[in-house]
């Protein structure tokens, strides 16, 4: 096996100072950071779990313990948890027995805490007051941590009991434990409950002849998702006729079936919730929303009516396209969708070429103030817009649908500038030393356009030797509005540091002309080619529109071993972009049209939309874990709404035909300097 002593007599260094680079501490040169490494990774050295454990320290260790049969149940708990700064490791139980064992060998290891998931150690382990073991999601117990409002779902359970004039309840859990369980809670305060437990899904087979006599009973509630499927293949594979209603306690489901009811728990939430007990010593419950019953759709039964929208080409429309069909189905409304290029349809706009026929258009919020009066009908007054209006978030600029002070449309695929970065080589030990040797500065993210653009300069290898990128970001010159949409930030910044001095301009032009160095110098460039260059290894970094972002998130960007992070934009100043959706003037279709985008906004149908790559900022898409989690700069954008805009900036009130001349001015700016 390798060791260190053979890493340094190789690399001809210290002991100290392979075990330095190693663990990434103390203060080493670039040059020998390179060369330890390149020895170790030619030796074939691996740095061990026990030695990453030494290198974090003994006393941050973290150790979460949990029942094997609940990994699934707590996936959304582990992926919040891996996101945060705590140094973890997962223990898995088969039986109750392995409990005192298992315990006293993380305790050898002078554990910073000891987290049981799902189930109280009290029987098997006599825990003193001085062992740092907590439980998580444990009821009627005195070492719990963190949990679910017990109280607040006992009284949805009651409202349901009231409103279905229910009697005989039936509660069954995928859990080795009961006494502290949660759905034990319930039946100790509900009249006429039952609760058993089961240790995996098919044990539900043996309760065949209690499945029989299910009609006795008006509701069961299950704490797994996989579990009130499987019981529900059991009622249909023996075909029981006579069902009682089922309740999911659990995490959030994408497809919710209809005729049953759903009391969501957020286990993301409960995860940070246990990260800040942890760090400060309290225990809390995490609150729970009321539930709710998921109908089954009324499947309209006639011949269908085509309703059309006009919008520009765009990753949102695809999934419009396959939700639009479960529309139809529902309402008989066929939505056909006809897509143009952005500079085609800006054509369309600008000359007046737009069909009668067209029942909505989406527009580009930058057109509204220039456009939006000609082709749109005012819905201020509406019934559904005042509906649709209470899903939107909060955070998004009236931009998107107001014009002097009357509303013309809503919010469809919006987006703000963001930067998105190569974490890994950030966070790169060689590449910080020698930016520190360079700068005399940690290598950290851009908070201006001046550290942008000496980030950019160092990671673009004609102008460092060492840069594993050949440029530090790319300009998106192949149209006006672009163009202008980069210049933006870059303005706004210097005119906020000068107190609104317009002199600055000449400079911040000269800024933006140079920062072309360290691109890979095209005029053909657009948002989709920044993806690219992020995912080819092209570039470090990119200053980039939200909307665009989703393939280096999504699971299934080809360049796996890189990993992306994302940030506001160098200045917070940033431009806000994306469209909006109206109903045309010759459009007779109003109501039938609200409707339809009133659908889009309902909670069910705007997740899903986000989570097929389109964006709907609506409040529930906003403050839905899951999706943060899948898009990583979803959880920062209220806050990117809140200090963005596009038109108007501190008294400055520009539209889109300025956007035009501003951009045109740069690209030919650029193309004079540069040839």
């Amino acid at each position: 096996m390798v060791t260190i002593k053979d890493i340094a007599r190789v690399s001809g260094v210290s002991h100290g100072t392979v075990s330095n680079v190693l663990n990434k501490k103390g203060n080493v040169s670039a040059a020998k950071i390179k060369l330890v490494e390149e020895t170790a990774k030619k030796l074939g050295y691996n740095m061990n779990s026990q030695a990453q454990f030494l290198r974090k320290g003994a006393s941050s260790k973290c150790f979460f313990l949990l029942f094997n049969n609940a990994r699934k149940k707590y996936a959304e708990y582990f992926a919040e948890i891996d996101q945060l700064s705590i140094d973890v490791e997962y223990v898995y139980l088969h039986k109750f027995s392995e409990i005192k064992n298992k315990i006293s060998a993380i305790l050898s290891e002078n554990p910073q805490f000891i987290v049981c998931l799902g189930f109280s150690p009290k029987r098997f382990v006599d825990i003193e007051d001085n062992i740092p073991i907590f439980e998580v999601d444990t009821y009627q117990s005195n070492k719990t941590l963190s949990s679910f409002d017990s109280d607040k779902i006992f009284e949805i359970v009651l409202e349901l009991v009231r409103t279905e004039k229910l009697s005989n309840l039936y509660f069954i859990s995928l859990t080795n434990e009961k006494e502290h369980s949660l759905f034990e809670y319930l039946t100790q305060k509900i009249k006429n409950s039952t609760h058993i437990q089961v240790q995996e899904r098919l044990q539900l087979l043996s309760l065949y002849p209690t499945l029989k006599n299910f009609a006795k009973y008006d509701c069961i509630f299950v704490d797994d998702e996989d579990l009130m499927h499987t019981l529900l293949d059991l009622f249909d594979w023996f075909t029981i006729i006579d069902r009682p209603k089922i309740c999911l306690i659990g995490s959030r489901v994408w497809f919710e079936k209809r005729n049953l009811f759903y009391i969501h728990l957020d286990y993301r939430i409960l995860a940070l919730n246990t990260a800040e007990n942890l760090e400060s010593g309290n225990s809390s419950i995490v609150p729970v929303k009321d539930g709710k019953q998921i109908l089954t759709d009324q499947l309209f039964d006639g011949e269908c009516d085509d309703i059309y929208l006009l919008t520009v080409h765009s990753p949102m429309n695809k999934a419009l396209e396959i939700l639009s069909e479960k529309y139809k189905q529902i309402s008989g409304k066929n939505i056909k969708i006809i897509e143009k290029r952005y500079d085609e349809l800006l054509e369309m706009i600008e000359s007046g070429d737009v069909s009668s026929s067209f029942d909505m258009i989406r527009m580009d919020m930058a057109w509204l103030p220039t456009f939006g009066k000609k082709y749109f009908q005012e819905i201020t007054s509406f019934r559904q817009t005042k509906s649709i209006n209470q899903n939107i978030s909060k955070s998004v600029s009236r931009e998107y649908m107001y014009i002097d002070q009357k509303q013309y449309t809503f919010p469809l695929d919006v987006s703000s500038q963001i930067l998105v970065y190569r974490k890994d080589l950030f966070e790169d030990s060689f590449l910080q030393r020698r930016y520190f040797e360079k700068t005399k500065r940690k290598l950290t993210v851009p908070k201006s356009y001046q550290e942008f653009d000496e980030l950019s300069e160092f990671f673009t290898l004609t102008e460092n030797p060492f840069s594993p990128t050949l440029y530090g970001h790319s300009l998106a010159l192949s149209s006006s509005v672009r163009a202008a949409c980069e210049f933006i930030p870059r303005f706004r910044e210097r005119l906020a540091q000068s107190r609104m001095n317009l002199a600055v301009l000449p400079q911040v032009l000269t800024e933006y002309e140079k920062s072309y160095q360290f691109t890979e110098k095209s005029f053909n460039s657009s948002w989709n080619d920044f993806v690219t260059n992020l995912n080819s290894g092209k570039t470090s970094m990119e200053i980039i529109f939200s909307n665009y972002t989703s393939p280096l998130f999504d699971g299934l960007n080809v360049s796996a071993q890189f990993e992306f992070a994302t940030a506001t934009i160098p200045g917070n100043t940033p431009v806000i972009g994306g469209g909006s959706i109206g109903i045309s003037k010759y459009s007779n279709r109003v109501e039938e049209c609200l409707n339809f985008i009133n659908w889009l906004y309902s909670e069910e149908i705007s997740i899903l939309l986000t989570s097929l790559g389109g964006f709907l900022p609506s409040k529930y898409v906003m403050q839905n874990r899951m999706l943060q989690f899948q898009y990583p700069w979803l959880s920062s954008l209220e806050y990117t709404f809140s200090i963005g805009s596009r038109t108007k900036w501190y008294g400055f009130n520009t539209d889109f035909r300025f956007e035009q001349m501003l951009g045109q001015e740069l690209i030919e700016s650029v193309k004079h300097r540069y040839g």
